[in-house]
C-alpha cells in the first residue's frame, strides 16, 4: 500500500501477468466483493488511497496509487460500495483505477491517457471473453458484413466524447478490420455497438466516378458487372476518381457535391427517387444535375439527365461536359443484400 511513481506502475500493470492472444486474466474470486470502509458513520469525503486500499483488501490484492492522487479527496456519500460505483466515483471525480493481476492502481485521468499506450494493450479477437477487471485491452474485430468505414467514422465520434482520453480506434482494409483499445468495460460495451451495426445491408450502394472519357468508351460495351470490377480496379490504380458513395436503405436519396476543373467550377445535385408510379414497374429513377459556372464570368450552364433503373444493377454515364473525350461522371447503383 503505497505511492508509485506512474510510468513503472504502468508499465508493471501492462506486461506483468499480460495473458496471450484471447486468454482472460484470472479473476479473483473476491472480485465482486462489497467494499465497506472502516470509518465513522456519516463521513462522506475520504481520500481517494483510502478507497482503493478499502477495495484491496476487500479483493484480496494490493493497492498503490501516483503522487499526484494522494492527498485527493472524494465525495463518497457512503461508505458501502461495490466495483461498478467505485469506478464511477473514481471517474466522477477525474481519476482511473487500472486493475492488474493482484493489484488496483489509482492515477488521475491526464495521467493514464498521457502513459498507457495501445501497442502494450493485450489484444483479443472478436468473439472471445474479455476480463471483468478494469485493464487496458485491445479488440480486433472483423466487420462481417461491409461498411467498415462508416461503422468506424461512428465509434470514432463516441470516442471523442471521452473524458479519460484512453481509448483508440484503427480501422484496417482488406478484410476490413477494426481494433479497439480501451478499458475492457468500455472495450466490451463497443463491442456489443459493433454486433449491432455490423448487420447484413438492404437498400442498394451509389458510387459516383469520375472516369476519363476515352476510357468509357472502352468501358461502355461491357456488362454492369464487368464494369464495376474494372471500376473498382481503376480506382485503386488512380485511374479513376470516386466523387461520392452514399448508401441507401431504400429511401429516396439526394445530395450535392462540389466539383473544381480548372477556371470552371461544376455543382452536381444527384436525386435516385425509388417509388414514381409513373415508371410503370421501374424500380428507380435517376436523376442527375449539373450546374457549371464559369469562374471569370460567373455564366451557368446546366445539364440534366434522367434515366429509368429498370433492372437491379445500373451503370448510367453522363458527360460532364460536351466533349466525347472529356470525363464522364459515371453512376453505379447496386443492390445490398
Amino acid at each position: 500500500m503505497k505511492r508509485t511513481p506512474i510510468l513503472a506502475a504502468l508499465t508493471a500493470l501492462a506486461l506483468c501477468g499480460a495473458p496471450a492472444w484471447g486468454q482472460e486474466v484470472p479473476a479473483s474470486p473476491d472480485l465482486d466483493a462489497r467494499v465497506v470502509l472502516d470509518l465513522p458513520e456519516g463521513t462522506i469525503r475520504v481520500h481517494f488511497p483510502t478507497l482503493l486500499q478499502g477495495w484491496a483488501k476487500a479483493t484480496g490484492r494490493r493497492a498503490t496509487w501516483s503522487d499526484q492522487v494522494a492527498q485527493v479527496q472524494i465525495n463518497t456519500g457512503g461508505l458501502s460500495f461495490d466495483r461498478g460505483e467505485i469506478l464511477a466515483l473514481a471517474a466522477r471525480h477525474g481519476l482511473q483505477v487500472i486493475e492488474g493481476p493482484g493489484e488496483v492502481f489509482g492515477c488521475s485521468l491526464r495521467e493514464a491517457a498521457s502513459m498507457l499506450q495501445p501497442s502494450t494493450a493485450p489484444l483479443y479477437e472478436q468473439d472471445a471473453s474479455l476480463p471483468r477487471t478494469n485493464t487496458y485491452i485491445s479488440l480486433s474485430y472483423r466487420v462481417r458484413y461491409g461498411a467498415g468505414s462508416a461503422i468506424y467514422a461512428n465509434l470514432r465520434g463516441i470516442l471523442a466524447r471521452d473524458p479519460g482520453r484512453t481509448g483508440n480506434i484503427l480501422y484496417v482494409q482488406g478484410p476490413e478490420r477494426l481494433i479497439i483499445t480501451d478499458f475492457a468495460p468500455s472495450v466490451e460495451a463497443y463491442r456489443q455497438l459493433l454486433r449491432s451495426l455490423d448487420q447484413p445491408l438492404s437498400g442498394q450502394l451509389v458510387t459516383l466516378y469520375q472516369v476519363p472519357g476515352a476510357r468509357w468508351e472502352v468501358l461502355k460495351q461491357q456488362p454492369s458487372a464487368a464494369i464495376c470490377a474494372a471500376l473498382a480496379k481503376d480506382l485503386e490504380a488512380g485511374q479513376v476518381v470516386r466523387l461520392e458513395e452514399v448508401r441507401s436503405a431504400g429511401e429516396d436519396l439526394r445530395f450535392k457535391r462540389a466539383l473544381q476543373e480548372g477556371p470552371e467550377a461544376t455543382m452536381l445535385k444527384f436525386e435516385l427517387v425509388n417509388s414514381d408510379s409513373s415508371l410503370r414497374g421501374s424500380a428507380s429513377r435517376i436523376k442527375i444535375s449539373l450546374t457549371r459556372v464559369a469562374s471569370e464570368t460567373q455564366s451557368e450552364a446546366e445539364l440534366e439527365f434522367t434515366a429509368n433503373r429498370s433492372g437491379p444493377d445500373c451503370v448510367t454515364a453522363v458527360r460532364i461536359d460536351g466533349s466525347k473525350d472529356r470525363a464522364q461522371l459515371v453512376v453505379v447503383v447496386t443492390p445490398l443484400r
